[in-house]
């Protein structure tokens, strides 16, 4: 079982019976195309802003991350909606110049309520020096990366932006690599 959460800022939306139609349109789309379940579950009483979840489940753990990751594709591209990752991932990769942001990629991102604080999850590719330097370019260049959002998404409140390395993949290669080195002997009875 998969499940994974977007939060959504809504811009083109003027009321809540707005929010309610681009969300009923996006989640039936999502519905019929990826056959999994959907839900709006943050945020209900804001009309530009949406958290929805997804669960799909597969028959290991891979099928339902590439199903995830479809899911994910298909949100970021629907016409209504920008998310806070897709607008911080197009500044990153075209804005920002300072040469200690190499192979970063947006994880995850986590806003409070009240939209004041986002914590971004980064996973850089390289040596731990790297992974180091990037998050201090990052942080070096949140001040703009929080202008760019408020000029890209046009949101009411732009959130204090804190980057953190995302270790999850790394976790993750290891443990694999430590099961698939183990040896174990499956009992004949």
């Amino acid at each position: 079982m998969g499940l994974g959460t977007w939060d959504l800022h809504l811009g083109g939306c003027q009321s809540l019976k707005d929010k309610r139609s681009v969300l009923k349109s996006l989640k039936d789309r999502v519905r019929r195309q990826f056959n999994v379940s959907i839900a709006e579950t943050d945020h209900h009483d804001l009309w530009q802003r949406a958290e929805v979840a997804c669960a799909v489940v597969a028959t290991d753990r891979a099928n339902a991350d590439r199903t995830l990751a479809a899911v994910d594709g298909f949100i970021e591209q629907h016409g209504d909606v920008r998310t806070i990752r897709e607008a911080l991932s197009e500044a990153i990769r075209l804005q920002v110049k300072d040469p200690r942001v190499g192979f970063v990629t947006i994880t995850a991102v986590e806003a409070s309520a009240d939209l004041s604080h986002a914590t971004v999850r980064v996973s850089v590719l390289g040596a731990e020096e790297d992974k180091v330097e990037a998050i201090a370019g990052l942080q070096h260049a949140r001040g703009f990366l929080r202008t760019y959002l408020a000029r890209t998404l046009s949101i009411r409140t732009t959130p204090e932006l804190h980057f953190v390395l995302d270790r999850g993949l790394e976790h993750s290669r290891r443990i694999d690599a430590i099961l698939t080195d183990l040896d174990i002997e499956e009992d004949p009875s």
